[in-house]
């Protein structure tokens, strides 16, 4: 028996092109640059305040602020700090992962249970806890 071997090699031509894109050759404007910039954590945690105001117009009907709407205490300093904290001080970056932890949380625990805390007296039912 003779075995036989094949091999494919895929190119792929570069693409060139007479014009170019004058939005791919600017780096990030100085606003984003800013967003992007690690700060302080006590300015930090005034820019994140202010990011949350600006988000609360725009998205104000997400599971964030229906958290927030109901159970305020839940988000203290301390708990937005954890968000700074994970993402080096860089605001809107923070910003964005709350945002997506608490549309998260109200996916698996819906509404009602999401705000509550994560262990078998809150948000785990029996199923959840053997789950883990």
């Amino acid at each position: 028996m003779t075995k036989i071997t094949i091999r494919m090699q895929a190119e792929t031509p570069p693409v060139e092109s007479d014009s170019e894109d004058p939005l791919s050759s600017r780096g990030p404007t100085p606003e984003q640059q800013q967003q992007q910039q690690p700060c302080d954590p006590a300015e930090a945690l005034n820019q994140l305040n202010a990011e949350l105001g600006v988000l609360r117009e725009t998205r104000s009907d997400s599971a964030l602020f229906s958290a927030y709407s109901s159970h305020p205490q839940v988000f203290n300093d301390e708990h937005k700090m954890a968000f700074l904290h994970t993402e080096n001080y860089v605001v809107k970056a923070a910003a964005d992962r709350m945002f997506s932890y608490w549309e998260a949380r109200a996916d698996l625990f819906g509404e009602e249970r999401m705000v509550l805390p994560m262990d078998k007296s809150g948000t785990l039912n029996p199923e959840d806890s053997l789950a883990l």
